[in-house]
C-alpha cells in the first residue's frame, strides 16, 4: 500500500526524533486521515530492523482494528496480549496489547523490562492515566509513540507533561487542502433565536433553558432544513433528550425519514447501522455523538446546542468523580458517572459523553474552598449547584460569583434516591452486616465464623440474627490474649456453608446468601431500601463504629472504621444516594496500614460561604501551572470527592466533529442557526479551522456577511490579513514607547508583526524542553541575527524564532536589520522584500546621506520582483546553533 506524502514523512520524523534523543515522541494526525496505516507502516519499519513492538489501546476494538490493519497493510500478524489471550513464547515480533491486562503486576512480570523496543499508544490522550503509566515505566527504556486525533493547544500542552517532542502534526486546514478530508462550508441562518432569557452557567448557556428556548423555533428550523438539506445525510445536535426525540418527529412531518438516538436507547446500535445504510437522513441526538462515532456519509452538521465558550471549566487533579466502578480520577468516554438530578434530587449514573484534561488556561484560577462539610477546588468559572433558600430549589452560578456572595449557600452533598430493595429479611440483613464486619470465612471448608467480646452488649443481637435466619450454627467461649479484648472473654459462632448433617438438619447453612455476603461489600446490596441500608449500617456500627456513653443505638451520626478502603468507599457510595453526609478520613499515625473512617449524617446538604456568621468562605487562589480535567454528561452534574468529601458540582461543555471523504459527497456543510435577539459572543464553525479566538471572530464575521455557504478555509487568509493589520495599529502605541529599547538590535515582537507570522506570534509551550529558558547557543544565534534575545521568554519561542530566521536566509529574504531601518523610514511589508531589494534600497539611502532618494515615497513603494541572489554569510551562525 502506497503511502501519502504527510504519512511517509510522519514515519521519517517519528524515527528521527527517536535517533536524536527524543524517547517519548508525538504523532498528531486528524480523524480520517491514516493515522492506524502510519504506526502500521512505522511498525513494519521497525520489525525490519529486528525490533520487538507493543501496539497498545484501551478499547479491544482499537486493538482488533490495529491487528488487521497491520496484516491487510504489511502482511505482518501479530499476538494478542488481552484476558486470557498471551503473547508469551509467541515467535510475531509484534503485541497488540489492553492496558487493562498489561497494567497487572502478575501479567508485566512475565515480561523481561527490555523485551520491548518500541510502544505504540493509540488515543494517546489517555497514557497519562495511572493503568498506562504503570505500563511504560515498567518497559522504560522503549521508545514510545503516541497517537492521537487533531488536539488543541491545551490539550499539547499536556501531553507535553509526559512526551519529550512532538514528531508531527497534519493540521485539519492541511488535510482538506491536499484533498484528504471534505472542505467545510458554513451557511448561517438568520433566525431570529432570542437567548436572552436562558440563563447563565459559568458563561456559558444553560442546557435546561435552551431545551425550552429553542422548543418556539424547532418548526422554523425544520422548515429551513428542508430548503437546505431535504436530499443531504444530516446530523442534529440538540440540548436535551426530549427536544432531540420532539425534533424528530417534527422532521418526520415534514418529510424527512428522522431517527433519534441517545444514552438510554436500547436499540442505538441498530439505529445507527441503518442511519449508516441510508434507512434515514436525519439523526438527532443530544450531544450522544460528539465522540467515538463517525460516518463518512455525512455531509451536514446542525448544531442546536449554541454555546458561547470553547473553554472546558474543570476540577483540579485531586478531585475524583464517582462512577458505576468507584471513585476515580480518570474517566473514558461511555464511562458512566454520577449525575445529580436538580429536579428530582436524585442520584443517576449516565455515560460520560466527553471528558477533558488540560493544563490551566492563562487567564483562569482555581476557587477553592475547605470547611469540615466539603472540599472543594475547581476552575473559576467552573458550574456550581447551590441554593440560598433550600424550598426555591437548585440554581448554579460559576465558583467565582458564589465566592462574591456575602451570605451563605446550601451546596447538595448526596441525593435522595428510592430503591426497590432486596429480597432479604432483617435478620438476614444483620448477619450479613456482622459477617463484613466481625466474621471470616473459611478457605477450606467455607463456615463463617463470627467472634465478638461477651462484655459488649450486643451479643444478644447476634445470635438473635442468626437464629432469625434459619441458620444451624455452633458457639464457644474462649478466653483471647490480644490487647483487644483483655478485659473479658470472646464468643464465637460458626455456621457452616452448606445444608447441615445430623441433629438441626431442618435448618440452612450460609449458602443462599452467598452473593450478598463480601469483604468489599458486595454490590448486590445496592438496590437495598433506606430502611434496609439504615438497619446494615446499625449493624456495621455497632461491630467497626465508635460509640459514645449515653448515646441511643439509634442515632443521627455514625463514625465506622475499617482497614478495607473498597468496604469503606462502596459504604461511601450507597449511603450518599440515601441521603447522607458521607465524608472519609485515613488515619495514618502509628499505624502500618491506613486506617479509613467514614462520618456519615442524615443530611443532603452543607451549609458553606458565609462571610457574617465565621463559616470557611470560597477563597480565589492567584493563577497556577496546574492540570485540571471533568467530563460531560447529560444531566451536566457530577458527584465528586475531595481529600474524602463529597460535594455535588457542575460539569465541563463540549464540541462535535465529522469531516470524512466519501464518494459523491463534495463538503460538509454546517448551518449555523445561532443568530440571536442580543449579541452574544459564541462558538461557531470557523472553529474547527483556526485555534486563535480573533481569526474565528473575523472569519464567523465574514460567514455571517455572506449571501450564501462560504468556504471556510476559503476566508481564512482574508480573516487572519485583517486581524494582522488589526494587530499592527495596536502594536504601533506599543512601538511608540521603545525609543530607548537597543538601538542594536531588534524587537522580536517587531520582526513577528513585520513578517506576520501568526504562529510566531500566538506560539505557546508545549513540551517541558521548550518550557525552559532560551540556552546560551539560541541566545547567541539570535543576537548574531539582529534580534533582541532578552524578550524571548522560553526556549521553544526561540528555536521557532531561529527556523523561521534560517528560512528566510535560505529563500533570500530582508533581514531583520534591514526591516527595522527600512520600517523607521516609513516603508511598508519589509518583511516580504528579498535581500538584495532591502540591500539596495538601503545603499541608495546611505549614498543620498541618510536621506530618502529623490521621488521615493515609502508608502507606495514596491521593490522589483526577487532576482538570483548569493547566500549572505549566516553559515557560522548556523553551525554556532546547532553545534
Amino acid at each position: 500500500m502506497g503511502l501519502r506524502p504527510y504519512q511517509q514523512e510522519s514515519i521519517d520524523k517519528i524515527q528521527e526524533e527517536w535517533s536524536i534523543g527524543h524517547k517519548k515522541t508525538l504523532l498528531v494526525l486528524p480523524t480520517g486521515t491514516g493515522k492506524t496505516i502510519v504506526f502500521t507502516k512505522l511498525t513494519e519499519e521497525l520489525v525490519k530492523q529486528g525490533k520487538r513492538v507493543l501496539i497498545m489501546a484501551h478499547r479491544g476494538e482499537l486493538l482488533e482494528q490495529a491487528a488487521d490493519k497491520l496484516f491487510k497493510t504489511t502482511g505482518l500478524r501479530a499476538a494478542v496480549e488481552k484476558a486470557e489471550s498471551t503473547s508469551i513464547d509467541s515467535f510475531y515480533r509484534v503485541v497488540v496489547g489492553s492496558v487493562q491486562t498489561l497494567q497487572r503486576e502478575k501479567r508485566l512480570e512475565q515480561f523481561n523490562p527490555d523485551f520491548f523496543d518500541a510502544i505504540i499508544v493509540d488515543e494517546a490522550h489517555h497514557i497519562l492515566s495511572e493503568g498506562y503509566q504503570r505500563v511504560m515505566n515498567y518497559f522504560e527504556n522503549a521508545d514510545v509513540l503516541g497517537v492521537t486525533a487533531t488536539a488543541d493547544r491545551g490539550d499539547l500542552r499536556n501531553l507535553g507533561e509526559y512526551f519529550d517532542s512532538l514528531a508531527y502534526e497534519y493540521s485539519l486546514p492541511a488535510a482538506i487542502k491536499d484533498g484528504y478530508l471534505s472542505p467545510i462550508k458554513a451557511l448561517t441562518i438568520p433566525l431570529t433565536l432570542d437567548l436572552t432569557g436562558v440563563k447563565q452557567q459559568t458563561g456559558d448557556f444553560s442546557t435546561k433553558d435552551l431545551g425550552t428556548a429553542l422548543d418556539p423555533y424547532l418548526y422554523q428550523i425544520a422548515d429551513e432544513m428542508a430548503k437546505q438539506c431535504m436530499d443531504r445525510k444530516t446530523v442534529v445536535f440538540l440540548p436535551l433528550v426530549k427536544t432531540s426525540q420532539k425534533f424528530k418527529d417534527i422532521l418526520n412531518s415534514k418529510g424527512f425519514q428522522a431517527a433519534e438516538v441517545n444514552g438510554e436507547s436500547d436499540d442505538r446500535k441498530e439505529v445507527l447501522q441503518d442511519f449508516d445504510n441510508s434507512k434515514y437522513n436525519v439523526l438527532c441526538n443530544s450531544m450522544l455523538l460528539t465522540e467515538g462515532w463517525d460516518c463518512p456519509t455525512v455531509d451536514t452538521i446542525v448544531v442546536l446546542r449554541p454555546t458561547k465558550v470553547r473553554a472546558l471549566y474543570c476540577l483540579d487533579e485531586q478531585t475524583e468523580i464517582l462512577t458505576k466502578d468507584g471513585w476515580k480520577k480518570d474517566v473514558e468516554i461511555g464511562e458512566e458517572v454520577a449525575a445529580f438530578n436538580m429536579e428530582t434530587n436524585e442520584i443517576e449514573f449516565k455515560p460520560s459523553l466527553a471528558k477533558v484534561r488540560r493544563p490551566l488556561g492563562p487567564d483562569e484560577h482555581f476557587v477553592s474552598l475547605s470547611s469540615p462539610s466539603v472540599d472543594i477546588r475547581v476552575t473559576n468559572k467552573h458550574r456550581m449547584v447551590y441554593d440560598n433558600k433550600r424550598q426555591k430549589g437548585w440554581k448554579v452560578k460559576t465558583a467565582e460569583e458564589l465566592a462574591k456572595l456575602t451570605s451563605g449557600v446550601n451546596i447538595p452533598i448526596a441525593g435522595s434516591n428510592k430503591f426497590s430493595g432486596v429480597p432479604l429479611t432483617e435478620d438476614e440483613i444483620k448477619f450479613i452486616g456482622w459477617v463484613m464486619t466481625d466474621g471470616t470465612i473459611n478457605k477450606l471448608n467455607g463456615a463463617i465464623a463470627i467472634t465478638q467480646s461477651e462484655n459488649q452488649p450486643w451479643v444478644d443481637e447476634i445470635e438473635k440474627a442468626i437464629k432469625g435466619c434459619g441458620l444451624k450454627f455452633g458457639k464457644r467461649i474462649f478466653s483471647s490474649t490480644s490487647n483487644f479484648n483483655r478485659h473479658g472473654k470472646m464468643i464465637e459462632w460458626t455456621i457452616s456453608h452448606g445444608k447441615p448433617r445430623g441433629r438441626g438438619r431442618e435448618l440452612s447453612g450460609w449458602e443462599h446468601l452467598e452473593k450478598y455476603i463480601s469483604k468489599d461489600l458486595s454490590p448486590e446490596l445496592f438496590e437495598m431500601s433506606e430502611k434496609q441500608f439504615d438497619i446494615m449500617l446499625e449493624t456495621i456500627h455497632l461491630a467497626d463504629g465508635s460509640k459514645q456513653l449515653g448515646q441511643s443505638w439509634i442515632r443521627r451520626s455514625y463514625h465506622i472504621a475499617k482497614g478495607n478502603k473498597h468496604f469503606i468507599e462502596r459504604l461511601q457510595a450507597m449511603a450518599l444516594m440515601r441521603g447522607y453526609k458521607a465524608n472519609m478520613t485515613v488515619e495514618t499515625k502509628g499505624r502500618i496500614n491506613p486506617l479509613y473512617v467514614l462520618h456519615l449524617k442524615k443530611k443532603a446538604y452543607a451549609n458553606i460561604g458565609s462571610t457574617y456568621d465565621g463559616r470557611p468562605t470560597w477563597t480565589n487562589e492567584n493563577h497556577t501551572e496546574e492540570t485540571c480535567w471533568c467530563v460531560q454528561n447529560e444531566l451536566s452534574t457530577l458527584v465528586t470527592r475531595r481529600n474524602g468529601k463529597v460535594a455535588i458540582v457542575g460539569n465541563c461543555q463540549m464540541i462535535g466533529r465529522g469531516t470524512r471523504l466519501s464518494p459523491g459527497k463534495k463538503e460538509l456543510l454546517i448551518l449555523d442557526f445561532l443568530w440571536h435577539t442580543e449579541r452574544l459572543e459564541l462558538c461557531h464553525p470557523a472553529s474547527l479551522i483556526t485555534k486563535n479566538a480573533d481569526v474565528a471572530k473575523k472569519m464567523t464575521e465574514i460567514v455571517e456577511e455572506a449571501d450564501g455557504a462560504v468556504d471556510i478555509q476559503d476566508i481564512e487568509e482574508q480573516a487572519e490579513k485583517d486581524v494582522a493589520a488589526e494587530r499592527e495599529d495596536a502594536l504601533a502605541e506599543q512601538l511608540s514607547a521603545m525609543k530607548k529599547r537597543k538601538r542594536k538590535l531588534v524587537d522580536p515582537l517587531q520582526f513577528e508583526m513585520s513578517i506576520q507570522d501568526s504562529d510566531l506570534t500566538d506560539f505557546v509551550p508545549q513540551f517541558g524542553y521548550q518550557m525552559g529558558p532560551p540556552t546560551k547557543k539560541q541566545t547567541a544565534a539570535l543576537e548574531k541575527m539582529g534580534i533582541f534575545p532578552d524578550e524571548i521568554q522560553n526556549a521553544g519561542k526561540a528555536e521557532l524564532l531561529l527556523t523561521r530566521l534560517n528560512k528566510r536566509r535560505d529563500a533570500g529574504l530582508a533581514t531583520p536589520k534591514q526591516i527595522r531601518f527600512l520600517e523607521s523610514r516609513n516603508f511598508q511589508h519589509v518583511g516580504t522584500w528579498n535581500f538584495d531589494s532591502a540591500n539596495t534600497m538601503i545603499k541608495r539611502i546611505a549614498a543620498n546621506g541618510w536621506r530618502l532618494p529623490r521621488g521615493i515615497k515609502p508608502a507606495e513603494f514596491k521593490p522589483a520582483e526577487k532576482r538570483d541572489t548569493p547566500k549572505y554569510d549566516f553559515d557560522s551562525l548556523v553551525q554556532s546553533f546547532t553545534g
